[in-house]
């Protein structure tokens, strides 16, 4: 008995360590309220590492405005509004009950080069501009219900060169009846290269839970058909590949990375679906 708690407390402490080895940045607040009135200056020191956008961006709720048009003619709207926060006290949903906002953000950096944007999450549809050109999207942000679509949480990453020195990014984004929407999580911002590094360190992370838990159960389940005698290591196994999986189907989602073309519903369908088989 003792054994086996043993066990089960060193499977829970390898979690949380590569729990917090994953997510780490999310806990340390070491970029605090960079920008300030819609703008943040960046130096070259800053940016050996991803940098989190936190402060105050420039927003015009209820209004998509166009790429590419002069935002001064929307002046009367803009206000500041703390990234990441729920927008909810700032917009009001039309009459089809979608709630819509264009977020606005100048970066200034040291050189002219290739950065980017790691994007954890932007409740429900957006779509990102960097310098007038479309560089990425989750859903289809719209003022429309019949032209709306939802995305499911994702996470992923933009890229674009700076004209000038500077960065000007617009996100479009809507919400349909969800009760937290907006930038609610910091955006990072980095070169390129530090960027890639970022995801594909977030990535691997993922994907090592994933296969551990799934390893782990598997380890389990053969133990139990060489003796058959303790039916809890037949039931641990089959909890612990369930709870892999489901794993695999959240944070950087490295299952539906294997398979694009699953649409956001079926997404949702696996999360939920997967998470009863774990209970039972």
């Amino acid at each position: 008995m003792k054994k086996n708690l043993l066990i089960i407390v060193s499977i829970i402490m390898l979690f949380v360590i590569v729990f917090l080895l994953g997510n780490w940045h999310y806990f340390v607040n070491d970029d605090p309220r960079m920008v300030k009135d819609g703008v943040v200056s960046i130096d070259s020191e800053q940016l050996k590492k991803p940098i989190k956008l936190d402060g105050d961006w420039s927003f015009y709720p209820d209004v998509l405005i166009p790429a590419g048009e002069k935002l001064d003619i929307y002046n009367n709207k803009r206000t500041a509004i703390e990234v990441p926060s729920d927008w909810r006290d700032y917009v009001e949903p039309n009459d089809e009950g979608l709630s819509v906002g264009t977020y606005h953000l100048k970066v200034k950096v040291p050189i002219d080069a290739e950065y980017g944007l790691y994007i954890r999450t932007i409740r429900q549809a957006n779509r990102v501009f960097i310098n007038g050109v479309e560089v990425g999207a989750k859903g289809n942000p719209s003022t429309v219900l019949s032209e709306y679509g939802s995305e499911n949480d994702d996470k992923y990453t933009v890229f674009a060169r700076s004209i000038n020195r500077e960065l000007d990014i617009i996100i479009h984004v809507t919400n349909y009846y969800y009760s937290r929407a907006g930038i609610i999580f910091p955006i990072q911002f980095g070169t390129k290269e530090v960027i890639q590094t970022h995801y594909r360190w977030k990535v691997s992370v993922d994907a090592l839970i994933s296969i551990g838990h799934i390893v782990l159960g598997a380890i389990y389940i053969l133990a139990y058909v060489q003796n058959r005698k303790r039916k809890e290591e037949l039931f641990f196994g089959f909890f612990t590949i369930a709870l892999g999986l489901y794993m695999s189907f959240i944070n950087q989602k490295t299952f539906f990375l294997l398979f694009p073309d699953i649409p956001p519903l079926k997404q949702l369908h696996f999360q939920l679906g997967v998470i009863p088989i774990a209970l039972m």
